[in-house]
């Protein structure tokens, strides 16, 4: 007498089937599908102008910064950009009187902050500004560097033509 058995299939099977199909589904959708020529398709050559505003620093960075010099803008991944405005003023702190209830603006002896405006030629997405390939956003930390200064601020402005 032979022992034939049969092949039982249970839901349990269904299951990790269906778990194996979606799985492959998703990891194919992942690699090739998701974004692939989206991106380049909707980005666009524009003007971007960039300012960043350095605080709080000595006399002698507001007389090293000139209109024309060429920035990069980064720590690890630098984009260039050049100066075209440079704007100096005294560095104020804010300070509150407990007795009056007034709050009172007081300047900073021997301190100035610097807003540094540069502009390059970049794109424009609906993800993002970029510039050789650098994202830039306002309230990031900025770092710039050009020969002969650096500096690190935050981003106070930026604009697309």
């Amino acid at each position: 007498m032979e022992n034939k058995k049969k092949v039982r299939f249970n839901g349990m099977d269904l299951f990790i089937i269906i778990a194996v199909i979606l799985v492959a589904a998703a990891g194919i959708y992942l690699m090739h599908g998701r974004g692939s020529g989206k991106a380049s398709a909707s980005e666009k050559n524009v003007n971007v102008t960039y300012t960043v505003e350095l605080t709080g620093k000595g006399e002698n960075l507001t007389k090293l910064i000139k209109e024309g010099d060429p920035v990069m803008v980064g720590e690890k991944d630098k984009a260039n950009m050049k100066v075209t405005a440079v704007e100096v003023s005294q560095a104020k702190t804010d300070g509150y009187d407990i007795e009056t209830g007034r709050v009172l603006r007081s300047p900073i002896p021997d301190e100035y902050d610097i807003k540094v405006t540069m502009t390059a030629v970049g794109t424009e997405s609906d993800a993002a500004i970029k510039v050789d390939g650098v994202a830039l956003r306002v309230g990031q930390n900025a770092v710039l560097s050009s020969k002969g200064w650096a500096g690190s601020g935050y981003a106070i402005g930026l604009e697309t033509k």
